[in-house]
């Protein structure tokens, strides 16, 4: 694709600014009793969206601290509180064995659907606190309906052994971002030939059997080595386990990057908006770099590299990312909704801080 023909994405953070960054909050966080994290996080999204150049345009973040904040607390008093007080009154009221495990179980599945609709009340904030060229982005929908949606799909995917995870995975992204507009233009979610080339199922059953190689290979090594370990010196078993592990989980983790990357490509190329398509170029090299650069990164900064380690994901997927076509931006108007006044109380309350 030509260079007239696109919108050039660009992403200019460093680790350096993001360790630091996380080790400030990390400290602020102790006389704070962790209050402090609200407005970290603000301010790594801050940084992280100015970072990010959309056609030489940098992005703004518009959240404050204050109303991840107030969110927390509205979240706490509503979601939080309640399911552990309903938990403890249960194991205190119910004698019956059979039936409290019937109504913990109930509360359980309950905690499920509110996890997807705090994923959704979540990404619903983020979105209106961006702006480019001083457009706000927007989320519309139902937050119960996704949570709803995201609750059957996990039963699925449980019931059939994980092999419904990758339309589970498809189907939230289309609704997730068939709700989401740029200004007043909707993005538009295609599964149409262009979008369906990736081999969403050829990688996904290699993965799903990948991972078994590891737990079959320790379960033949074990059997084989019952008389190491009954011996009275059981080093060479201890040895033999770290071996297995260290030549079965290799294959297993490329073959997982790999279904990653397919994943995420095949996302990207559902998606446009106006006249504009997308794309990625995501790797099962990129996602390896991420896994062992994120675990060496926060392992040497001693945990304080946790926003470096979200960065350089958000950083990859940035600069992976492909447009082809072009934005009329005479066409496209201020979003009509501001979003909502606070912000992912319900995540922050069942502790989804997840990324960014």
């Amino acid at each position: 694709m030509s260079a007239e023909n696109s919108i050039n994405v660009d992403q200019r953070s460093r680790i350096g600014s993001f360790v630091w960054m996380g080790f400030y909050t990390a400290l602020l966080s102790i006389p704070t009793l962790t209050l402090f994290r609200f407005w970290g996080r603000t301010q790594m999204r801050r940084r992280l969206w100015a970072d990010t150049l959309v056609d030489g345009e940098p992005l703004e973040y518009t959240g404050k601290g204050s109303e991840l904040f107030i969110g927390f607390l509205i979240g706490t008093v509503t979601v939080s509180l309640p399911l552990a007080v309903a938990l403890l009154a249960v194991q205190v009221l119910v004698g019956s064995p059979p039936l409290l495990i019937a109504i913990v179980l109930l509360i359980y599945i309950g905690l499920f659907l509110l996890i997807g609709t705090a994923v959704y009340l979540a990404r619903r904030y983020q979105l209106s606190r961006t702006l480019w060229r001083g457009v706000r982005f927007s989320q519309s929908g139902s937050p119960l309906g996704y949570g709803t949606a995201t609750l059957g799909y996990l039963f699925l995917t449980f019931i059939t052994l994980g092999w419904y995870a990758p339309v589970m995975r498809l189907r939230l992204a289309r609704r997730m971002w068939s709700e989401a507009s740029f200004g007043d233009t909707p993005f538009v979610w295609d599964e149409s030939r262009r979008s369906s080339s990736d081999p969403v199922w050829t990688s996904f059953a290699l993965s799903w059997f990948g991972s078994l190689i590891p737990l079959v290979a320790l379960g033949i090594s074990s059997a084989a080595g019952a008389d190491m370990a009954a011996s009275t010196d059981p080093t060479g078993f201890i040895v033999l386990i770290y071996l297995v592990l260290f030549l079965s989980l290799p294959p297993a983790l490329l073959l997982g990057a790999w279904h990653e990357a397919v994943m995420q490509r095949r996302i990207a190329r559902c998606l446009s908006v106006g006249d504009l398509k997308l794309s990625s170029a995501m790797s099962a090299k990129d996602q390896l770099s991420l896994i062992f650069g994120n675990i060496a990164l926060v392992i040497l900064t001693l945990g304080f590299g946790g926003m470096a380690a979200q960065m350089r994901v958000w950083r990859k997927s940035a600069l992976r990312l492909r447009t082809e076509g072009a934005l009329d931006y005479s066409k496209i108007s201020q979003a009509s909704s501001k979003g909502p006044a606070s912000g992912e109380g319900m995540a922050d309350a069942l502790d989804l801080g997840g990324a960014f």
